[in-house]
């Protein structure tokens, strides 16, 4: 009788810590994905900035991508800047669209910068 209660008791506490782990586990996703959707809403005044902006970099900018950052809790932008006054440099950054604070730069013609750059992502988006 003893091992029949202890095994009882044993199966339920495993089936109740699998439906908690799942339900925090799906509440995370869910979050996650509110907050992918709060931060994409913001793609339009994000545009409308960068097309008004005006810079030394003569070939323009462009925006690379918009996502939201588990890491930083906060959405970021990513984008190049191209060109320059007196040589052609070609800008990496990725920015807070709320606060502005530059999370990430790097500004040479390397083509390994640009792996660099994408991996930075990679890394704030918890990939």
């Amino acid at each position: 009788m003893k091992t029949y209660l202890a095994l009882s008791l044993l199966t339920s506490l495993l089936f109740t810590s699998c439906s908690v782990d799942w339900n925090g586990e799906k509440q995370t996703k869910d979050d996650l994905f509110k907050k992918k959707q709060e931060c994409a809403k913001n793609i339009s005044q994000v545009e409308k900035e960068f097309s008004e902006w005006k810079s030394n970099y003569t070939e323009g900018h462009k925006l690379y991508e918009l996502f939201y950052s588990p890491k930083l809790n906060t959405c970021l932008k990513a984008y190049t800047l191209i060109g320059g006054l007196t040589e052609r440099v070609t800008v990496y950054a990725i920015d807070d669209i709320f606060s502005k604070e530059n999370i990430f730069q790097k500004s040479t013609g390397e083509v390994s910068d640009f792996e660099v750059f994408e991996n930075k992502i990679k890394e704030l988006k918890g990939e």
